[in-house]
Formats: C-alpha cells, structure tokens, sequence
C-alpha cells in the first residue's frame, strides 16, 4: 500500500529547497507550493509530468530552475529581455524559474491545449510578473515576440534541428540554452553556433548540464 504524501505547504518546501542547498522566501514557497499542489492535481488527469508526488516533483523537475536561475543571474541581459521558452509543456523550468529571475518579459510557447490550459490556470494562481503564454507553434511566433534575446529549450527537439529554428528567433546578441543530461563539445556545433559554456550541476546522484550558445547561424 502506497504512504499518504501531504499535500504541499510552503514550510514543507521551503524546508526541501533548504536541503537541495538552496534558500527561498517564505512568499516564494507560498508560490512554489500552489505551483506543486496545481501539478499534482492536473498530472492526475492529463499526465503532464513522470512524477507522481510533489516531493519527487520538486528534487527531480524544480530543481533545474534554481540552478537556471543561479546562472541567468551572472550573465548579462538587456533592460527589456525577451525571453521565449520552448514546448513550455507543464511550466518546466519556465514557471518555476520566474520565481527565481524575474527579468524582463517571458513567454511559454506551447501547442498542446491541454497544458495551455494548465498554464493559464497556474499562471492565474500565481501573478508571476513579465509571464506570458503563447498557444501556437514556435516556428510561427508573432512580431511582437521577436526578436529575443534568449532562447530555453528542454527537450522541445533535437539540438541540431533547434540550432536554425533558435537562429532565426534570437537578436543578434541573442543567447540559445539547452537543458540537457549530457555536456557538450564545441566541434558539434562547427560554424553553426558557438558553445560559450557547459554548466554542469547536480540533481540527486545525477550530473545534469546547461548549455549556454550564441552566434547562432540564421538559416
């Protein structure tokens, strides 16, 4: 028989985050737990995530959006960035992250209704500020979203078919990052990006990496 988790509540979360190694606001872990409660309750119906209980939510998915956070913090940004997150699916990292860096103006791109449907009510929730949703394809963004000056991918596509799709969304001055299991060479990308950084930190056991391009070529 499988044990009772409790339902999220923001000691309890600050609490974990504090054990990842992290610190969070007690009005970030109100929001943090409406974000973990609003997860639980739709994964049960649309399956939006592997997960099942927050706890494991939280140490498996969340987890990358302070570590995203923590390197968006040391790099330069434009006043008004515009940010676009790709296949924003269940709000991962995007949702979360804009508890921890909030600036300028973010946009979860994604194309299935139902978890456009999950975005709108969690964002209705939670009042992050600069967070918007866009229902739609990211290969038809409107002018209004372009062009950015970062672009996140998680699992959205295979790198080397996100590299033109990334080019022809970005500024100029534009930055592209993966979330990815494994790190990165510069000679994977030839002349069609340039691999600025590999970030690696620690999920668990497991060594997860951020890979940080610019200079990408604008097929």
């Amino acid at each position: 028989m499988t044990a009772h988790t409790p339902p999220p509540d923001p000691p309890a979360v600050q609490a974990m985050v504090r054990e990842s190694g992290y610190e969070i606001s007690e009005v970030q872990a109100e929001l943090l737990a409406v974000y973990l409660r609003l997860l639980e309750q739709w994964n049960t119906r649309i399956n939006l995530v592997g997960p099942r209980k927050w706890p494991q939510m939280l140490s498996q998915l969340v987890a990358d959006s302070w570590h995203l956070a923590a390197l968006l913090q040391e790099l330069q940004w434009p006043h008004q960035c515009q940010s676009l997150d790709l296949g924003a699916g269940a709000g991962l990292p995007g949702i979360p992250l804009r508890l921890f860096w909030t600036h300028g103006r973010y946009t979860l791109v994604e194309i299935r209704q139902k978890r456009v449907a999950f975005l709108h009510n969690a964002l209705a929730q939670m009042e992050l500020p600069g967070t918007a949703i866009h229902h739609g394809r990211a290969e038809e963004l409107p002018e209004t979203l372009l062009p950015a000056h970062l672009v996140l991918s998680r699992a959205f596509m295979p790198w080397h078919q996100l590299l033109p799709l990334a080019g022809s969304l970005l500024d100029k001055t534009g930055r592209l990052i993966i979330l990815s299991n494994t790190p990165a060479r510069q000679e994977m990308f030839a002349e069609r990006a340039r691999l600025v950084q590999v970030r690696p930190y620690q999920i668990g056991d497991q060594t997860r990496y951020f890979w940080v391009l610019d200079r990408l070529a604008r097929v």
